[in-house]
């Protein structure tokens, strides 16, 4: 499963950025600094799980 560190935080990422919103509640007709809401808390998911990938360490690679 190391291997797979990555590629699992990705795609725990992807469910959060797509069920956040509905999931936190966020009104499609409300809006944060002008953004729309839905959009907004989408980016702003969207980020953390990039720096949740880069976070992750890589795994060492075994000699051949």
């Amino acid at each position: 499963m190391t291997r797979y560190r990555k590629l699992i935080a990705a795609i725990v990422g992807l469910a959060v950025v797509v069920l956040g919103p509905s999931f936190m509640g966020v009104s499609p007709e409300g809006t944060l600094m002008g953004i729309p809401a839905e959009q907004a808390v989408q980016t702003i998911m969207a980020v953390a799980t990039a720096l949740g990938i880069w976070a992750v360490p890589n795994d060492p690679e075994s000699p051949a």
